[in-house]
Order: structure tokens, then C-alpha cells, then sequence
């Protein structure tokens, strides 16, 4: 058997971004937050992937995964691989643009409900010289450290950090951790999690033979950007060209772009992956 990368955008957007499996991203959260009994998230409504936000470069920016639950709360949840110094701002834009958004339809503010962010980091420590893999952030009163904010949380899964073995796993957040860190070194379906319906049905969808071309293209295409940066970028500092690496950065996602067009993916997916816009992709179509 063999399992494709949990941490790719392609595959956790399987995983926790589709309502034929909400139960998984329901597990995800309610483990993550540490949610007991009475405070379950039961009901879940996965909305549109893509946010619109603008940065200050003018960019679109992407949030992995929306959803809603029972009480109408406002999840985000998103991966990170790569350390690109801006995640944690960056996850305080997404909420407050969450919390915006929902004054679009009334401004009546005491109808707002919390945003919570949940954030995924693989190959860097957000926080460095605080040893936990998890961990929960809010708005507290300095003097009493007590919440006095409640309408946004930000909680961080540092995978860096997490160090234990299949034998060891207690929790459900363990499990998770585990899976989304050794999945694609696996052959099997770990003993521990192998009685747990919803890490079964995880392991199923991140099988290799069950993913289509275009789907295994667009996989194939991410995992190769993120080698070639990470390539650029380490021979880059070497030689402290930062000119150079983001000059290299960009002909390379035109590479890719162009492997992908070859493989018929359409504009808008190639978008997602690459960050070029789709005039940009267009142009390459056209072999301008």
C-alpha cells in the first residue's frame, strides 16, 4: 500500500475540506480544540475553500479550509510548510477579514460569532523554545490571564515538534499529528489508529490507486515546487542573491505551470498551486 502526503494542499484539502467527509474535520477540530462532551462540534457545513482577502502586495490569498458548525462559529484551517516568516499575522488578517465579512450581510455586531483558527505547520517551528506540538492562543486580560476576548482563537499544530511513535499514541490529536507527519512513509494503516473508523477512512483516501490523473498531476506538481524552492532558495542564500531567488522562484512555477497545462489542468487549479495569475498561465498556454 502506499499513501500519498497529508501535508500537501491537494491532500489535506481531501481530507478536512470535503463534506462527504465532515466527520474527519469534525474529529480534526474537536480534537484540536479539545472539545469534551457537551461542547462537541456535531454538525459541520465545509463552505468554499478559496477566500479573497487582499494582501499588501495586492495578492490573493488562500485559506485552505471554511467552515461552519452547529452554532454558526467560523472555523479556518489551514497548512503551512514552509517557514515564510508571516504565519501568525497572517492568520490574525484571515480572522479579522472572517469577522468583516460577517458584517457584510448585517452590522449588527453583537450578532458576530467567533472566528477560530486552526493552523497546520510541517517543516518549521512557529514557536521556537515552547516544547508542545499544540498549542491555544486568545485574547486574555494581562493582569488575571484570563480570556476577555472571545470572538477569535488560534490554535497551532507544530509537526516539527511532534516526536511520538505509533506505539505511543494516546489521543486523538496524536493520532492526527502522526498520520499527517508519517503517512507517506507508511505501507499499512498504523495498529493504533487501525479500530478508529474515521483514520481508516483518512488512510483510504490518501491511497495512491485511488486518485485520478489530474488529481495525482496537480499532486506530482506541488511536490516538485516545493523541491525546486526549496532548491533555489538554499543555493540562493549561498550565494546571498535574494534578486535571485525570487527571479528563480518565478521561472520555475512557469515550469510547472507548463507540466500541468501538458497535463490538461485547467487554469484556475494551476493558479491555486503555482501563485501565477491566470493571465500569466494563459499566456504560457498560448507559448507567449
Amino acid at each position: 500500500m502506499h499513501y500519498l502526503d497529508a501535508t500537501t494542499d491537494i491532500a489535506f484539502k481531501k481530507l478536512f475540506g470535503d463534506q462527504k467527509h465532515a466527520r474527519l474535520t469534525m474529529n480534526f477540530l474537536n480534537s484540536v480544540l479539545r472539545r469534551t462532551e457537551g461542547s462537541l462540534i456535531t454538525k459541520i457545513i465545509i463552505t468554499s475553500g478559496e477566500n479573497q482577502p487582499l494582501t499588501l502586495e495586492g495578492k490573493r490569498s488562500l485559506l485552505d479550509i471554511n467552515c461552519i458548525d452547529q452554532q454558526g462559529n467560523n472555523y479556518i484551517v489551514e497548512i503551512q510548510k514552509q517557514n515564510q516568516g508571516d504565519f501568525v499575522p497572517r492568520a490574525q488578517y484571515y480572522v479579522g477579514n472572517a469577522l468583516a465579512q460577517q458584517l457584510e450581510a448585517s452590522f449588527q455586531y453583537a450578532e458576530l460569532v467567533p472566528v477560530i483558527f486552526v493552523g497546520v505547520v510541517v517543516n518549521f517551528e512557529l514557536f521556537p523554545g515552547m516544547p508542545d506540538f499544540l498549542s491555544h492562543h486568545g485574547i486574555v486580560n494581562f493582569k488575571t490571564g484570563k480570556q476577555s476576548h472571545f470572538h477569535s482563537e488560534y490554535h497551532y499544530l507544530e509537526l516539527k515538534k511532534f516526536t511520538k511513535q505509533e506505539d505511543a499514541l494516546m489521543t486523538d490529536v496524536e493520532k492526527w499529528a502522526y498520520l499527517l507527519k508519517h503517512a507517506r512513509d507508511l505501507d499499512h494503516i498504523p495498529s493504533a489508529v487501525s479500530d478508529a473508523a474515521e483514520f481508516v477512512e483518512a488512510f483510504q483516501i490518501l491511497e495512491h490507486g485511488m486518485w485520478n490523473h489530474k488529481d495525482l498531476a496537480a499532486y506530482r506538481a506541488e511536490q516538485e515546487l516545493l523541491y525546486k524552492d526549496e532548491k533555489i532558495e538554499t543555493t540562493a542564500r549561498k550565494e546571498g542573491l535574494e534578486e535571485g531567488l525570487a527571479k528563480g522562484r518565478e521561472e520555475e512555477k512557469k515550469e510547472i505551470a507548463r507540466q500541468m497545462l501538458a497535463n490538461g489542468i485547467d487554469s484556475r487549479t494551476i493558479s491555486i498551486y503555482t501563485g501565477l495569475t491566470c493571465e500569466e498561465i494563459e499566456c504560457l498556454r498560448s507559448g507567449r
